[in-house]
């Protein structure tokens, strides 16, 4: 599920900060 991408990071921490 985790990947080395930065693109998935930046993802994430979109979709937590959306999910706040």
């Amino acid at each position: 599920m985790m990947s080395s991408s930065p693109y998935d990071m930046e993802r994430t921490l979109m979709v937590l900060s959306d999910h706040k």
